[in-house]
Formats: C-alpha cells, structure tokens, sequence
C-alpha cells in the first residue's frame, strides 16, 4: 500500500458536522498534512503521524490523533463506493459516528 503522494478530500454531509470537509495529504509513510475545506475548521491545517491499514483491495483504514485538539480519528475509505467512514473519539470520551463522501482523490486504493 502506497498512501505518500496521494491525497483524498472528503465531505461529512450529514451527521454531527454536516457541511464540513477535509483534505489529508499523505507526506509520508507515517505523516499527513489535514486541512479543513468545509465547516467550523475551514482553514485550519496541522501534520499528524498516522498509522495505516489495508483491509481489501478497495478498503483502507487510516487512524491518528490531532495534537492540537486531542481528536482521535478513524477513518476508513470505500474506494469502491467512494465513501468514508468515520468514527471520532473525543476527549470527553463521547464517540461520533459519520459517513461522508470521498469527493476527490485516487479512484482505487493507492496502490
């Protein structure tokens, strides 16, 4: 699995965000540059260090925290139904649910 160089946008439509998006950038084959493209946090941007897991051929799983926020997120990508699942713990300990949308990134799993 090959996830440097690429990069996957992704929308949260509905949910707890509804209208907030991100773009992560995959710097390395442990560190990724977010930014907000939708939403409260449009603007903001920070490297994190990730881990990465392939679950099938068109499944991929990627999990880090953001420092700054102390958000942990796992996030795994449908390439096939071009759809991302989110599932967000929070500091105080509440876990969010999302699915959203891969808007732009590669049409298979990077490779």
């Amino acid at each position: 699995m090959r996830l440097v160089g690429a990069t996957i946008t992704h929308i949260w439509p509905t949910g707890r965000w509804p209208g907030s998006g991100y773009r992560h950038e995959y710097l390395s084959a442990d560190e990724l540059r977010w930014t907000g493209i939708g939403g409260a946090r449009t603007g903001e941007s920070d490297t994190e260090r990730y881990i990465a897991l392939e679950i099938s051929a068109n499944l991929l799983q990627v999990a880090f925290t953001e420092r700054r926020s102390r958000l942990t997120k796992t996030l795994t990508y449908d390439f096939d139904r071009r759809q991302v699942h989110g599932v967000m713990f929070l500091p105080s300990g509440e876990i969010v649910t999302l699915l959203g949308e891969i808007v732009d990134g590669p049409e298979r799993r990077p490779a």
